[in-house]
């Protein structure tokens, strides 16, 4: 499993056109996110950035996904209309360090003090 993180700068009187399309890409209606297993959708507090972070089967799977996007827009009119920069993309291994299922449960960590 790989975590791929893509940032998306946004221009700010577009952000609202770009977090629209960045979330139609994450709810994947057209189910082309094959291995894809997860993404989370995070935005900066001065709306100028929008990232997702997704968790993919392999990178093989996320490539093959790129390539279906590119196919179905006009990337290079995405990036003119609504980006201040290129989509910046990121892949990071999964690294077992023993810590699956050990973090604490929000109720856990904040329990009122009796």
């Amino acid at each position: 499993m790989i975590a791929i993180v893509t940032k998306y700068p946004a221009r700010r009187e577009k952000f609202d056109d770009l977090l629209a399309f960045v979330t139609n890409l994450v709810k994947d209606k057209d189910k082309i996110r094959i291995g894809c297993s997860e993404s989370h959708l995070y935005a900066s507090p001065n709306r100028d950035e929008i990232q997702v972070a997704s968790i993919w089967e392999s990178l093989e799977y996320y490539e093959r996904y790129v390539d279906e996007l590119v196919s179905r827009f006009a990337v290079l009119d995405l990036q003119s209309e609504l980006l201040r920069d290129e989509v910046r993309i990121e892949v990071y291994d999964t690294l077992d360090a023993g810590m699956i299922n050990q973090v604490p449960l929000r109720s856990e960590r904040h329990q009122p003090h009796a």
